[in-house]
């Protein structure tokens, strides 16, 4: 049989691509429906051919059949065996497919032993695939990071374009309810939500959200009604990464609250790379606020690439004290006394930086 087939081995070939199908099927496949695909103008008339559509036989809401016609012997038990082999690819898009359906409440699966019988159509509208679904939840919780086309936004937030060649469909999953880095964890995605956004993330071509779903309107839109979704901001930055505006690209800033005047500016942070390059006090972003002593001493950390904790005198803006932590502190100091000594303590948790370390870490230091 190989040698029959050898004059069509780029059929085989790209059978063979298709998830379930290997050699043997491929070879059965030919066998039975011929090497003119003319005969059958779409994929709908070669089911239809093989026994493989089911019935729609619907009356007064009730539905009467769902049994598969009897179709070719063959080519009907080769393509089951290769739909249930294609299913069982962990993190593949038909295993989250069937799952989708299995998740609905009003799907139903085959009764035991009736090998040709087909699962009832699930309850859910054209447009609902798992994809849709999980096209529409990464609108509203992942876009605004890893932009409307997965396409990241580079350097905090990476591409997702690639991750199904990157991560099982479980790895997804994990670190969807885990997080990570700057990621935060999503516990309550669940169910066919999360089979559709495991779907969405890892196919090669990947569905539009519904435009309609969850959109805001205007009120005072004259004609047609505007839509309107937040995508979250983009950070407009030179070629190498950095800020494209002029420096300070941060700053801590003392203002008088009886005036509204600023006391003070300064710039708060640095990017490691520039000040080895002699490009101190550029100011950095900075996520998490000042704490303020009782003699006037601010601390602060805040600062993404740099990771250290500063402190200040809140009079005048005077550098005091600084050091380095494990990781970045983008979190507010705390401050509290213990048999009469007082102590600063930060979170020094990282995850703003992609390309720094993160972690679990608190440190306390003890003011003289």
């Amino acid at each position: 049989m190989a040698e029959l087939l050898d004059p069509f081995r780029d059929c085989v070939e790209l059978l063979k691509t298709v998830p379930g199908i290997q050699e043997t099927t491929a070879r059965i496949i030919l066998a039975e429906i011929g090497f003119d695909p003319q005969r059958f103008p779409t994929a709908g008339h070669l089911v239809s051919w093989a026994g493989l559509c089911p019935g729609s036989d619907e009356s007064a809401g009730k539905r009467r059949s769902t049994r598969l016609r009897r179709g070719g012997k063959w080519l009907k038990t080769t393509l089951v065996q290769a739909a249930w082999a294609a299913v069982r690819v962990k993190g593949g898009y038909l295993q989250a497919l069937v799952r989708f359906l299995e998740s609905d409440d009003e799907a139903e699966a085959p009764a035991s032993g009736q090998a040709e019988d087909a699962a009832k159509p699930a309850a859910v509208s054209a447009t609902a695939t798992p994809e849709t679904v999980g096209a529409n939840l990464y609108g509203d919780k992942c876009a605004k990071c890893h932009g409307d086309h997965r396409e990241g936004k580079l350097p905090t937030f990476p591409a997702l374009t690639s991750i199904g060649r990157r991560l099982s469909g479980l790895q997804i999953q994990n670190k969807v309810h885990q997080g990570g880095s700057a990621m935060p964890a999503f516990p309550t995605i669940e169910g066919k939500d999360l089979h559709g956004l495991v779907a969405y993330l890892t196919a090669a071509i990947p569905v539009d959200a519904d435009p309609d779903k969850e959109a805001i309107y205007s009120s005072t839109a004259e004609g047609a009604p505007m839509k309107f979704r937040i995508t979250g901001s983009k950070d407009f930055l030179d070629p190498d990464g950095y800020p494209g505006i002029t420096p300070p690209w941060g700053t801590l800033n003392a203002i008088d609250l009886n005036t509204g005047k600023y006391l003070w500016k300064i710039p708060l942070g640095e990017y490691p790379a520039l000040a080895a390059q002699g490009m101190t006090n550029t100011g950095s972003e900075n996520y998490g606020g000042p704490i303020v002593t009782a003699s006037d001493v601010l601390f602060i950390a805040a600062t993404v690439y740099d990771k250290k904790l500063r402190a200040f005198d809140s009079q005048t803006g005077e550098l005091l004290w600084q050091t380095v932590l494990p990781n970045a502190g983008v979190a507010t100091p705390v401050t509290y006394m213990v048999n009469g000594r007082q102590y600063v303590v930060i979170a020094a948790g990282g995850g703003k930086d992609p390309k720094a370390s993160s972690g679990s870490v608190y440190v306390a230091f003890s003011l003289p």
